[in-house]
């Protein structure tokens, strides 16, 4: 249906290519702006939807991004009787070219769409009697690894908070909250051999349902977690994916006191561990809960001090099934990072990861195959929030480290992900006095590089994510303001090396909460909340 094509903007009046040429017909007369030889060209790449550039004037060049090839183009010539026929280059180097037709035509383009940007360029030539000109259109092309967005619900009701977790086959599933016209609701969607499936609702209860969070083993069955209202607290609820099928929600605390913030993550046999915070009584405190083939255990304190209120939990695992927990807690004076580890099912004693005097918020944590983790947060030096990390090594934590020592602005939001090695990626948003960028410092054996600055856009931006597969390779996105609506970007790293930011969105409404995972060939699935006008929607895009 032609309502649900995109239609691509015209970017500039000046052609990318060659000096604009005057289309002159029927004896000499040049075309009035207002009769186009092109009523448009149609592109049609990897089956997807047609991507249509609607001409209104000559001499315009026109943006495309797209993954794939070949390209089908389909152009038509509404006066006079014209050849049509295209041409594509790279810088001045012509890769390939052919006729389109006379008139009107459709022609599907041999020459593989090259990696990076490259030029389309339609040309028009009259062949009515007495006239030799001719013109052209460029349409800057530049190949992506990401898709089209997709729209993974149909719901009527807003939808937020989106998670997505990926397994070794690429396939995934996406978790969100929407309402449903009475209260929060919890759902989920699965995408299997690149195809999205249809919507399921993983509880039925009569409260507002928050904060949900999945992972998956390397069957592709899923672990999802929620906070839910009962009409008196708010509990932690779980349910399990097996082949496919949703099963029945499991309360996992039994706690009289609110819950909330739960995380968690899964070990290749399907195993998990879930962390989150409950009020005790006395203070915000920390627990974690077991799933062993399928039966969740009892819910286990993991930290006893009741001095001040405990917050921010994450969670992680290693092959074995052991887990590294993080948290953030008040002892009185300033907000400590801490961890506890879980072995053989057995939780140890919580540790202190830093000795700095000023408040540490958000931590996150990421463990690679032998057990050893890295833990992320942000920490004030007295003069702006900065980036720290520690290590666990053999069961050792090591020495806070800086990852960046710009104090022009606060630095916030630091999300961590770990390869095989042990290497790992970390990335944030920090301010530099004037916009909000988002930064990356990759540790590889052992040691932290220099911060990166990951695109060069001037809007702020905020939100970064990362995952990294089993090569070291890695993808980060983040939402970026371009002056009237966040957009959502992503960046890749690859052989060491970051690449230039792309834009995963087409909507017109702003994205907010993006999330990205990847699978060990590097392929990956984004998801994001997007403004669709009336309500806010549920967006995929994937990395192939």
């Amino acid at each position: 249906m032609r309502d649900a094509r995109r239609v691509i903007q015209p970017r500039s009046y000046a052609l990318a290519l060659g000096v604009a040429l005057s289309l002159a017909l029927l004896q000499g007369q040049t075309c009035d702006r207002g009769n186009t030889d092109l009523t448009n060209l149609e592109f049609e790449v990897d089956g997807g939807p047609d991507l249509i550039v609607g001409f209104d004037t000559l001499n315009r060049s026109y943006d495309v991004s797209t993954s794939g090839s070949p390209v089908t183009v389909r152009a038509q010539a509404v006066f006079g009787v014209n050849d049509i026929s295209w041409q594509w280059l790279v810088g001045t180097t012509t890769i390939g070219s052919g006729p389109i037709g006379t008139g009107s035509g459709e022609v599907t383009i041999p020459t593989p769409i090259p990696d990076g940007e490259s030029v389309l360029r339609v040309v028009v030539k009259s062949n009515q009697v007495g006239s030799t000109a001719s013109g052209y259109y460029t349409i800057n092309i530049t190949n992506s690894p990401w898709g089209t967005p997709k729209l993974i619900e149909t719901d009527t009701g807003d939808a937020a908070n989106p998670q997505v977790a990926v397994d070794p086959n690429g396939d995934a599933v996406a978790v969100w909250r929407q309402h449903d016209g009475s209260v929060w609701s919890i759902y989920a969607n699965r995408l299997t051999s690149g195809v999205w499936g249809t919507p399921a609702l993983l509880e039925t209860g009569t409260g507002d349902a928050f904060g949900p969070q999945v992972a998956v083993d390397p069957n592709g069955d899923a672990v999802a977690v929620w906070t839910q209202y009962d009409g008196t607290i708010f509990n932690i609820y779980a349910n399990q994916m097996t082949s496919g099928v949703w099963g029945t929600p499991a309360l996992l605390e039994t706690g009289t006191g609110d819950a909330w913030e739960p995380q968690v993550a899964v070990d290749p046999n399907g195993d998990a561990v879930a962390v989150w915070r409950q009020h005790d009584g006395s203070a915000l405190s920390i627990y974690a809960n077991r799933l062993t083939s399928g039966v969740w255990g009892t819910a286990a304190l993991l930290e006893t001090d009741n001095t001040g209120h405990a917050r921010e939990p994450q969670v992680a695992v290693d092959p074995n099934g052991d887990a590294v927990a993080v948290w953030r807690q008040f002892d009185g004076s300033a907000w400590g990072i801490y961890a506890n580890r879980m072995t053989s099912g057995v939780w140890g004693t919580p540790e202190l990861l830093e000795t700095d005097t000023g408040h540490a918020l958000s931590p996150q944590v990421a463990v690679d195959p032998n057990g050893d983790a890295v833990a992320v947060w942000h920490q004030d030096d007295g003069s702006a929030y900065s980036i720290y990390a520690n290590r666990m090594t053999s069961g050792v934590w090591g020495t806070a480290a800086l990852l960046e020592t710009d104090n022009a602005g606060h630095a916030d939001s630091p999300q961590v992900a770990v390869d095989p090695n042990g290497d790992a990626v970390a990335v944030w948003y920090q301010s530099d006095g004037s916009a909000r960028n988002i930064y990356a410092n990759r540790l590889v054996s052992g040691v932290w590089g220099t911060p990166e600055l990951l695109e060069t856009d001037t809007g702020l931006a905020s939100a970064p994510q990362v995952a990294v597969d089993p090569n070291g390779d890695g993808v980060a996105v983040w939402t970026q303001s371009d002056g009237s609506v966040n957009d959502i970007y992503a960046n890749r790293l690859t052989g060491g090396v970051w690449g230039t930011a792309e834009l995963l969105d087409t909507g017109a409404g702003t994205g907010q909460t993006p999330q990205v995972a990847v699978d060990p060939n590097g392929d990956g699935v984004a998801v994001w909340t997007q403004s669709g006008g009336s309500v806010n929607d549920i967006y995929a895009n994937r990395l192939q």
